[in-house]
């Protein structure tokens, strides 16, 4: 139950309607309240997941039992047992992920390696379990950690885990930002309705009146991209990043929009991507919910360990080979996240592309602020937008290969693109449309972050931040927009098959 289906909106609509009731009937009874809100989302979720397959709700179940009783065991043990536990916990959540979206990848591989055939198995891919799973690990270690309590209300973990606007495609959520508000009376506000349902909407546009019309283009000129012009060629491949972040960052639009109306908060899972001006940046505005996990759990442990290893090295090595931790956890941890997206080879070039290019470009600065070359040192403006274009084809490049389905036909796209040849060009509108509503909303927001005046400095370069347009609902002038942009998108938008790019995560 997608949030395109047409069945979503009557069932949601119904529970909070629902939910609305339970804090009219119990509203001297706030914890009976608290605990039948819940109760309701929890069911909700769990028919989520059992509409698109029973089985799915098996696997959220179990993962909600492993997670639940080892952050219970692991904050009551000593030292030596919280680390087996611990240990142990991680470990299985891993091994589960794995059985499900890698076990036919390796054993194919190992198979060929040894020179035998293998017959993939049919196994399932559990709806959202690359979200749920991480959600889990981090829970699991921040209790490691000490970083928070377990929560000893199996309610507050489950729901935690199977929260429906997030099943699909997210975002990561942690147990220390989520848990504490489903321990507290959260209601449906009108305000939060009118704030959440907004934001929803604009997830709602730029997904079916932006996304799916660009996939339209891209996924015809990329299954026969011969046939078309080189400037056509290149005009998908761009076309492509745009549908990918308006297609995601609908869907985390529309997911924030929920969690709001529901009466919870969630940090927005995209700020202004296309403005980095490296890889590293980009991550830290792409999918931010991902790159804030793998840098906290992941990056950020590997360095440190790479460090206490050299602290036996002499003064002089540890000088020369100093970033060489960073270096390494950035390739490692920009791997995992390329295998985090799917099972295949095109995944694993995918994670390490960015990894090598994230580590030159680090190299590079380095190397030219050591320098202390005066155009580097206090860039002229004209410079940062070539370093965001330069960045901006950087990643449309690599993110060929994410889109192409295999290594192959990625070999073929780039053949395409940077051989001339002539073919049928197709100057879509709608990619035009979607870039010049990008180039605008990201002025607004340049303009947002400088007392409303267009100043294109450094810090505004390094500093600006998306946000979402919020009208005030009780005026005239708050309806009117809500109700264009409702009908633009109802006008516009895509109704033929689509799906969510990374529901299939």
């Amino acid at each position: 139950m997608s949030f395109t289906d047409f069945m979503f909106y009557p069932k949601t609509v119904a529970v909070i309607i629902l939910l609305a009731m339970v804090q009219l009937l119990f509203r001297r009874r706030q914890e009976t309240a608290g605990v039948i809100f819940k109760a309701i989302l929890l069911l909700y979720s769990f028919y989520t997941f059992v509409y698109y397959d029973y089985r799915f709700a098996l696997c959220i179940a179990f993962v909600i039992g492993i997670t639940y009783f080892a952050a219970l065991k692991i904050e009551s043990a000593d030292d030596r047992a919280r680390k087996i536990w611990t240990r142990g916990a991680v470990t299985a959540l891993v091994v589960f992920l794995g059985i499900f979206k890698y076990f036919n990848f390796f054993a194919e591989n190992i198979s060929a390696l040894f020179g035998h055939d293998w017959t993939a198995l049919s196994i399932i891919l559990p709806l959202g379990i690359s979200f749920y799973i991480f959600s889990a690990i981090s829970y699991v270690l921040d209790v490691s950690w000490g970083n928070m309590h377990a929560d000893r209300n199996l309610l507050n973990v489950a729901l935690f885990l199977a929260f429906f606007p997030k099943i699909v495609c997210g975002p990561i959520v942690k147990g220390r930002d989520f848990l504490p508000q489903l321990q507290e009376y959260r209601r449906v506000k009108w305000d939060n309705v009118c704030v959440g349902i907004q934001i929803y909407v604009f997830g709602l546009f730029k997904k079916m009146v932006l996304a799916d019309h660009l996939a339209r283009f891209v996924d015809e000129v990329y299954s026969k991209p011969a046939a078309y012009g080189t400037a056509t060629v290149w005009f998908a491949v761009f076309s492509y990043m745009l549908q990918l972040y308006l297609d995601f960052s609908g869907y985390s639009d529309m997911a924030i929009g929920l969690f709001k109306i529901l009466g919870y908060d969630v940090k927005p899972n995209f700020n202004l991507p296309f403005v980095s001006t490296t890889i590293s940046e980009f991550w830290n505005r792409w999918h931010i919910s991902l790159g804030d996990w793998l840098t906290e759990y992941l990056f950020n442990p590997i360095a440190l360990s790479f460090k206490r290893k050299m602290a036996g090295w002499n003064k002089e090595k540890r000088k020369k080979y100093k970033m060489l931790p960073t270096y390494a956890a950035v390739i490692i941890t920009f791997f995992v996240s390329g295998v985090w997206h799917g099972a295949g080879w095109i995944f694993v070039v995918f994670g390490i592309l960015h990894g090598c290019f994230s580590v030159i470009q680090q190299m590079y600065g380095n190397w030219v602020h050591k320098k202390k070359w005066s155009w580097a040192q206090d860039k002229k403006r004209w410079l940062y937008v070539v370093d965001i274009l330069l960045n901006f084809v950087l990643i449309v490049l690599i993110q060929v290969i994410f889109r192409a389905g295999s290594l192959d036909w990625a070999a073929e796209i780039y053949k395409q693109l940077f051989t001339l040849h002539v073919g049928l060009e197709q100057p879509y509108t709608w990619s035009i449309f979607a870039y010049v509503l990008l180039v605008i909303a990201t002025a607004l927001a340049y303009r947002k972050s400088n007392g409303s005046r267009l100043k294109w400095d450094r810090e505004a370069m390094q500093d600006v931040e998306g946000y979402y347009i919020i009208q005030d609902l009780s005026t005239v002038k708050g309806l009117t927009c809500f109700f264009v942009l409702c009908g633009l998108t109802i006008i516009m938008g895509y109704f033929g098959e689509t799906y969510f790019v990374y529901g299939q995560f």
